[in-house]
């Protein structure tokens, strides 16, 4: 909701977005119908078939889903194919982007609109067992699960695992990680290093 408040603001007719699971489609053509914005999210071929109900929905809620064809057809090509969509037209839209990827500020507004998860259940937690717990464990495909885990300073990175499939195709973002380039950005990611030397050659400058 926060990012099509955003777009309203900014006088934006239309909101873009890629999905994997489908969740943060639906919530985006949720918040669009709900304050008359047009919709349109991205999502690989592979994530559609896995989560039809989903792509049900948003298609209820009166959302344009763009199947997105090429490479593994799943979060990281939807990301790539939403981006592209954006740039073509960017006065009359917003990319309201729902995975910790790309360029600042797009992290960033992704961790501040949906830190409400990992305080909900922080609290939650020192309610039902009190303190706080050993470990906390996230699933991640796009990060904006595991990154609003991380909001609280006080617990050492060590406690927190990541959990995604052995064939993610968005690499999880890591301060362990080797400067790479991905989704039109400098990012930190976990690759091998002889990928993630070939890569950086590859970078344009501008």
């Amino acid at each position: 909701m926060a990012e099509v408040l955003l777009a309203k603001h900014l006088g934006k007719r239309k909101v873009i977005a890629e999905t994997g699971a489908g969740q943060h489609g639906v919530a985006l053509a949720t918040a669009a119908a709900f304050f008359g914005l047009e919709c349109e999210i991205h999502m690989g071929e592979v994530d559609m078939a896995k989560e039809r109900p989903n792509v049900t929905r948003m298609r209820i809620l009166g959302c344009k889903v763009i199947p997105v064809t090429h490479g593994l057809k799943t979060l990281k090509e939807a990301v790539d194919s939403a981006f592209e969509a954006y740039m073509k037209d960017p006065v009359t839209a917003m990319y309201c982007i729902g995975s910790v990827v790309g360029p600042h500020p797009f992290p960033v507004m992704v961790r501040n609109f949906q830190q409400v998860v990992g305080e909900e259940a922080k609290v939650q937690f020192e309610e039902d067992v009190g303190g706080l717990p050993d470990h906390v464990i996230a699933c991640c495909g796009g990060g904006s699960n595991a990154m609003v885990c991380h909001t609280s300073p006080s617990r050492p990175a060590e406690q927190f695992i990541d959990v995604g499939p052995s064939r993610v195709s968005s690499p999880l973002l890591s301060t362990k990680g080797a400067l790479s380039c991905m989704l039109l950005s400098h990012s930190v990611a976990l690759q091998p290093l002889e990928t993630t030397r070939h890569l950086l050659e590859r970078v344009p400058r501008a």
